[in-house]
């Protein structure tokens, strides 16, 4: 008898022969001769993801129009007030 006997996936009296024996098919390797999914740059809108997504870049965007704005003030403000 194995010692590896009774371990997952090693039952029965054959030890390590039962890796071998005839089964279904794991779904990444069933996948393999498939064509590939077509790849999509940006989720739709209409869906939880896509709305987070979308979220996420206008809150960015703004988050970023409103740092310049305030660099280009400040900016103003001291060549206004800095007499050269």
């Amino acid at each position: 008898m194995s010692a590896f006997a009774g371990a997952a996936g090693l039952s029965g009296t054959g030890g390590f022969a039962g890796f071998a024996s005839a089964g279904p098919a794991p779904r990444r390797v069933a996948a393999l001769p498939k064509p590939a999914p077509t790849a999509r740059n940006r989720p739709s809108v209409f869906t939880a993801v896509g709305l987070a997504v979308w979220g996420a870049a206008v809150g960015t965007l703004v988050s970023a129009m409103a740092s310049a704005n305030s660099a280009v003030t400040r900016i103003l403000i001291l060549h206004a007030a800095t007499p050269l």
